[in-house]
């Protein structure tokens, strides 16, 4: 095998109208191509590409995705749904949070950085309100068992 670059291994490159054989000008051998001091460090990309997006986006993280209030939401709707049927709102807000807050990491992934942000106030809002509701629902229900057993003590005791 010869060498290309070697002049004493007579090789002569092609004409300069010439193309490769994958249709790029100047053929497999381009006098000059090769430019010293080129390369700088700084013109590559970094090495996570998701950090490169979100810095072009405005964005520095992906944001939190308010499961948390979710999860709490659910707990305090299951616990409260059981002593009163309009538990099951507040178990509903919280599923509702979940969905929104899984929906978070793939906005995030497909580069929809106001998506992502706004899926994760929603999911955050839905689960505050969930857990709120849920807890009203808890002590609604707890005044109306101690008052019914308060009622039903007092008109058997007479």
């Amino acid at each position: 095998m010869t060498n290309p670059y070697d002049p004493q291994s007579g090789y002569t490159p092609p004409p300069t109208g010439a193309t490769d054989a994958y249709g790029q000008p100047g053929g497999a051998y381009q006098p000059g191509a090769y430019q010293p001091g080129a390369y700088q460090p700084g013109a590559y990309p970094a090495a996570d590409p998701y950090q490169a997006q979100a810095q072009l986006g405005g964005y520095s993280a992906a944001p939190e995705a308010g499961t948390g209030w979710g999860i709490a939401a659910c707990v305090v709707g299951a616990i409260s749904s059981l002593s009163c049927c309009l538990g099951v709102v507040a178990l509903a807000l919280g599923v509702v949070a979940l969905v929104k807050g899984s929906s978070v990491k793939s906005a995030w992934a497909l580069g929809d950085f106001a998506g992502a942000q706004r899926n994760a106030e929603d999911a955050k809002r839905y689960g505050m309100i969930g857990t709120i509701v849920g807890g009203i629902f808890i002590v609604l229900s707890i005044i109306m068992w101690v008052a019914y057993f308060i009622f039903a003590v007092s008109a058997s005791s007479t």
